[in-house]
């Protein structure tokens, strides 16, 4: 498979080594000039949900100790604390990646993307949980 860097437009069979549908060139002999497979949506939404579960999986279990729903933490609240601080900046940073690897695919076409439905799911989670995160940052400093 061939496609087009640019706008997604399948480069097999052409007579010359330009996209007739943009106008960008191309080398055949070079993959990095062309698409070479299409990247696959379902990949990106399960980081995006795995980035959801690094943020939330620490908060709830603080609040369900909180609660008194699970027995208390006790010698589990460092570890904890550990892992918050740990799993934040790790969650953002995947959900930024995220977002930016989808961002870059809605400039293709619709046909130049496997599962676009995955996309659009990885792009509004990684979305959301970036806007969570900048909230619970913005309410921690004015508590």
């Amino acid at each position: 498979m061939m496609r087009c860097l640019n706008c997604g437009y399948d480069l097999r069979g052409l007579p010359e080594n330009r996209c007739p549908e943009c106008g960008r060139a191309f080398d055949a002999a070079d993959p990095a000039s062309y698409l070479s497979k299409l990247k696959s949506g379902r990949r990106y939404l399960f980081l995006a949900i795995l980035g959801v579960a690094m943020l939330l999986l620490p908060l709830i279990i603080t609040k369900l100790a909180d609660l008194g729903i699970i027995a208390d933490v006790g010698n589990w609240g460092f570890a904890i604390t550990s892992m918050l601080a740990l799993a934040m900046p790790v969650a953002v940073v995947l959900e930024t990646y995220v977002l930016h690897v989808t961002l870059r695919q809605f400039r293709l076409p619709r046909d130049a993307r496997r599962h676009p439905l995955s996309w659009l799911a990885a792009s509004i989670i990684s979305l959301l949980t970036i806007g969570g995160f900048v909230v619970l940052l913005i309410s921690a400093r004015f508590t």
